[in-house]
Parts: C-alpha cells; structure tokens; sequence
C-alpha cells in the first residue's frame, strides 16, 4: 500500500508537475548576472512543494531519476524565456550517471531540439550524495558529455 508522501510523488510525476524557478547567478566582479541556476518546486499546495522533501521522498521511494529527469527537462523548456547568452546551472544527483537510464547523449539531444547550446550548460553537481569513485565517475561524464577534465582535483 502507497504512503501519502509516495502517492503524491507518483502523483507529481505522472502529472508532471514541477515547477521551475531560476535564481540568478551574479558575478562579484561587477554586479552582472552570468547566468540562472535552475531550481525544481513540487505544486504549491503539496506537502511535496518544498525541494527538500520532494527530493528526499524521491529518494525513499527509488523515483531519483525519474524527478532528476522531469526536473532537467523542464528546466531546458522554460529556459527559453531566460537570456540565451546567459550560462543555465542545472543541479544533478551524481548517482544518475550510473542509473541504467541513463542514455548517452539524451540531454544534448534535448537541448538541440529547445534550440539551447550545450556550451551554456553546466551541470551543478548536488552535495546531496558523495562521489565515491571519481575515476568512474569522469568515465560516465566523459562518454556521455565533451570537454570533461582528464582528473579531478579534490
């Protein structure tokens, strides 16, 4: 039987509702935004809203990568409306690099047809989880995305 928190996740994503907000990423150099770090909501009237809880229920629930996935691709949707010249941070779970669904290319595809240059991405690796394995790590990254560094320095 399906908790409340499990039923309104499966609610969520089956209706895919999040929603995406971005927070500017300013220069301290001289005041001027490089770019939007975007940050994934649950409904407003949920008891999901907040990002920590959704994010943690997703977890429980083993539903990480399919709130990682909704979240990326509706930060790529509405990120249309923000300035293309600005970069796009987009916060990922290092685990989804290992998840069987994870596909060879799909975000670069994605970006393509939202017309959003993959050089205006970066991906903003969450604290949430620790790297284990940094070697495989670079592998996922490497085979999956170009310009990725040869090591880590950590």
């Amino acid at each position: 039987m399906e908790s409340k928190d499990e039923k309104e996740l499966n609610k969520i994503l089956d209706a895919k509702d999040i929603t995406t907000v971005f927070q500017p990423i300013v220069s301290l150099r001289d005041a001027s935004i490089v770019g939007y770090e975007a940050l994934s909501r649950g409904p407003e009237d949920s008891p999901l809203h907040l990002p920590v809880k959704l994010f943690h229920a997703a977890e429980i629930f083993g539903k990480t990568w399919e709130l990682e996935l909704l979240c990326r691709k509706k930060a790529i949707e509405k990120a249309n409306k923000i300035d293309k010249n600005k970069l796009l941070f987009i916060n990922v779970d290092p685990k989804i690099f290992k998840n069987e669904n994870f596909k060879s290319g799909f975000t670069k595809d994605f970006l393509e047809r939202n017309n959003i240059s993959p050089d205006t991405i970066i991906f903003e690796i969450t604290e949430k989880t620790a790297i284990e394995d940094y070697e495989d790590f670079r592998k996922a990254l490497s085979t999956n995305f170009e310009n990725v560094p040869k090591s880590f320095n950590y």
